[in-house]
């Protein structure tokens, strides 16, 4: 802004007749605001533009005997089909010895609408935490699962039969408590729930604990010693079954599966 010029705000005025809800005047910021000539919005009743119900645009015309100034906020209608929330100020005032009201129309539709964006996130957080809860809770329920259904696979490690259902059923649940810490992992706003993570087990227990039962070996060979990761385990659990499944359905016949790991150092001038 350059120095001495001031910065002049147009505000948005109508004159009401509170009798009939007529519009008898607005100024020139009214009709830009609106869309609509002086002459258009002079022939209109206020519940024209109005996007209220009845009951609520007669509220403020029925208080003009007050001499107390009122604040409203309203949705109007443009023009151009557009609904704004607007806040109006109004006041009755006398013309002539009758009673008009007179209002000053504030367009706050971008806070409105930041308003309703807040009160979106508030809910998803709630949300969010609601999720994670159950997240919780249910992996919970499937870690005793698991024991239970590990404890009786080797209370029946004689019947090959229901050894091979149990066995099973321990990689189904296995699965779905990798998959509860990946919703447990979202409700918290997707942020990885890291940790340092010794991946040579992390490897080797999780794929051959999904490839027991198939016709495809894993045979491992890892750098020793191999550095430990930083990272989020839930991922990583859910990353290195789904490879070894792959491999092994993509194997027509029995076969291995090489599985490899190195230290390596890693520097700026690797990444684009």
């Amino acid at each position: 802004m350059k120095p001495g010029i001031a910065c002049v705000i147009r505000k948005t005025k109508l004159l009401t007749d509170p009798e009939i809800g007529e519009i008898v005047q607005a100024n020139s910021a009214a009709c830009d605001f609106y869309g609509y000539t002086l002459e258009d919005l002079t022939s209109f009743k206020i519940w024209r533009i109005n996007a209220a119900a009845d009951r609520l645009i007669h509220r403020p015309l029925g208080e003009v005997d007050n001499s107390t100034a009122r604040e409203f906020e309203f949705q109007y209608w443009l023009a151009s089909g557009e609904i704004r929330d607007v806040q109006a100020y109004s006041d009755p005032v006398s013309v002539d010895g009758k009673t008009f009201l007179y209002s000053i129309i504030m367009d706050i539709t971008a806070r409105r609408r930041g308003e309703r964006a807040i009160e979106q996130i508030q809910r998803l957080s709630s949300l969010g935490t609601l999720a994670a809860g159950i997240a919780h809770d249910f992996k919970n329920v499937l870690t005793g699962v698991l024991g239970n259904v590990s404890l009786a696979r080797l209370a029946l490690a004689n019947d090959t039969h229901v050894h091979g259902f149990l066995k099973e059923a321990e990689k189904s649940i296995q699965r779905a408590t990798r998959l509860s810490t990946q919703l447990l992992t979202f409700a918290k706003g997707g942020t990885p729930l890291k940790e340092v993570i010794d991946l040579e087990e992390l490897v080797t227990s999780v794929t051959s604990f999904d490839l027991a039962g198939s016709s495809t070996k894993p045979e491992f060979r890892f750098q020793q010693p191999l550095h430990n990761v930083y990272g989020d385990p839930g991922q990583l659990q859910q990353v290195f079954p789904n490879l070894a499944i792959n491999a092994s359905q993509a194997m027509q016949d029995a076969g291995k599966l090489f599985v490899s790991a190195h230290n390596t150092v890693v520097s700026c001038q690797n990444f684009p």
